[in-house]
């Protein structure tokens, strides 16, 4: 009798970064991954709602509070999640933030900065940190960047710098993939349209 094929949704083990753990989006991967049995290390800004996240899915997850722009920051963080947990073997970049302005000739530099800084170098920066971890200790893993639909048409008015910063992400996992994938690591990106979360419904 042949062995059964590996249940696909079975993550016992694994420990997991979720990063923007307190969103929309990333409380229900957050969620779904701790259903599926892995260990989340849940990242994000918000220390109150992170720790209502982290009690609600269990005493097995935990809460990290960063402001992802500390790009020196993220380095430590990604070992003292080894440290708490366990090595991580999987990174999910879904932090991100939108600044809405009126119209294009609206936009200031701090504007521009504060998106891109959030939403395409802090999610360089910390997988950079994360495979390197994962090199270093001869590890595969997986990393997952959360891109946009409004990537590929640009976006229009006050969301062109956000959809700009997602464009960089797209590109930027393409060339991760084929840097790292001699070190047996995966990188793919989700490019999801139109999601009702509140910073969606945020002015």
């Amino acid at each position: 009798m042949t062995d059964p094929a590996p249940d696909p949704w079975n993550l016992d083990g694994r420990t997991v970064i979720v990063t923007g753990a307190t969103g929309g989006i990333g409380t229900a991967i957050a969620r779904g991954f701790a259903a599926a049995g892995a260990r989340v290390a849940a990242v994000d800004l918000d220390a109150s709602r992170l720790s209502q996240l982290t009690d609600e899915m269990g005493p097995s997850h935990r809460g990290f509070t960063i402001d992802l722009r500390e790009t020196a920051s993220l380095g430590p963080l990604v070992a003292k999640i080894a440290d708490d947990m366990d090595s991580p073997t999987v990174l999910v970049n879904v932090a991100g933030v939108i600044k809405r302005a009126a119209d294009v000739f609206s936009v200031t530099e701090a504007d521009w900065d504060f998106q891109h800084d959030v939403n395409a170098k802090a999610v360089f920066f910390l997988s950079q940190a994360f495979a390197r971890h994962l090199r270093d200790g001869e590890r595969p893993g997986s990393i997952v960047n959360y891109t946009s639909q409004g990537w590929m048409t640009g976006g229009f008015g006050g969301s062109v710098v956000y959809n700009a910063a997602k464009g960089a992400v797209a590109t930027m996992t393409r060339g991760l993939s084929r840097s790292w994938a001699p070190l047996g690591i995966r990188v793919n990106a989700v490019a999801p349209g139109l999601v009702d979360t509140p910073m969606v419904r945020t002015p």
